[in-house]
């Protein structure tokens, strides 16, 4: 039943609320009556934006948590076994550091424990099986370059040498070794043989010249600027040519050895290599060929032994 305003109105002047039960009794509506919501009515306008409330105070500095860490060490009062001291409070400085203001907050301990009685030795294990061979390590850097020696040659005065002789210093950066090259001391005389039978007279012979030779003569394969290390070799009077030989750049245990024939290469790092010839009695040679590197440009050059002449460059 549709609910009509104005009709209620009317009856609520006539009767008064009596009249309408009555009404309602006689049409067999006492039952409640159904009534529809009406439609919406249209949203009010947006009030005005109320001000902003004033700014609260500004609230109080809040302060940093510090933490002192002291080493305590064995004996201490508090840790027999030395340990840390803790102390903690309120750093109103906020600097770090603890000040005679700063409140404090708490005092704790961490102590080393005592030490453990010795446990029981334990039993020796089975022998493990053999692992695997590993894989060959890389190879080692190159050494770093050895350092050339070089000769110094004076005659001895008899002390080391009685029957004459000459006294080889080498020398390198690190220390100076001499050796002493003697002469042999004089046999015996042997007894006198018996006089042979007079022999027929030769024909007399040309005068001979004056013979002249170097006894010593010291000798830089390539010259003395191909390097500024440069090796130096020592030709001795029977045309033999001497060398020094060390076991380490160092110079350990250096000793003297004789170059027999063949080619070699000087180790002063100038790149230069040499060939020594010769039967070791009547001639001897050594004779390197042209060449150059980032120090030095040398020639063909050498020297040659003969007993009559020595040793002489050529």
């Amino acid at each position: 039943m549709e609910y009509d305003k104005e009709l209620n109105k009317a009856i609520f002047g006539l009767c008064g609320i009596a009249v309408v039960c009555v009404l309602l009794s006689l049409c067999g509506c006492n039952k409640g009556i159904t009534l529809t919501q009406g439609p919406a009515g249209p949203a009010g306008a947006q009030g005005v934006a109320g001000t902003n409330g004033a700014t609260g105070a500004q609230g109080n500095q809040g302060y940093g948590a510090g933490v002192q860490v002291t080493q305590l060490v064995v004996g201490s009062p508090n840790c027999v076994n030395g340990g840390v001291q803790i102390l903690t409070y309120q750093d109103l400085t906020n600097s770090g550091t603890l000040t005679s203001s700063d409140p404090l907050l708490g005092l704790s301990y961490v102590c080393n424990g005592a030490t453990g009685v010795q446990g029981q030795a334990g039993t020796d294990g089975t022998n493990g099986t053999n692992g695997v061979d590993g894989t060959n390590g890389v190879n080692g850097t190159n050494g770093t370059n050895g350092v050339s020696s070089t000769f110094s040659v004076v005659a001895d005065s008899g002390t080391n040498c009685p029957s004459g002789g000459f006294d080889v210093t080498l020398t390198d950066y690190q220390h100076s070794v001499t050796e002493y090259v003697c002469n042999g001391v004089n046999g015996t005389n042997g007894t006198n043989g018996n006089n042979g039978q007079a022999g027929t007279n030769g024909n007399n012979g040309a005068n001979g010249g004056t013979v002249t030779f170097d006894l010593v003569q010291a000798i830089e394969p390539c010259g003395p600027n191909s390097s500024p290390w440069k090796e130096v070799l020592l030709g001795l009077q029977g045309g033999q040519l001497l060398s020094s030989f060390s076991e380490s750049a160092s110079g350990t245990n250096t000793r003297f050895s004789f170059i027999p024939n063949g080619s070699y290469q000087d180790t002063d790092e100038s790149g230069c290599t040499f060939t020594v010839t010769g039967d070791g009695s009547t001639t001897s040679t050594i004779s390197w060929s042209a060449g150059s590197n980032s120090y030095a440009t040398w020639s063909a050059d050498g020297y040659s032994w003969t007993p009559a002449t020595g040793w002489v460059y050529f």
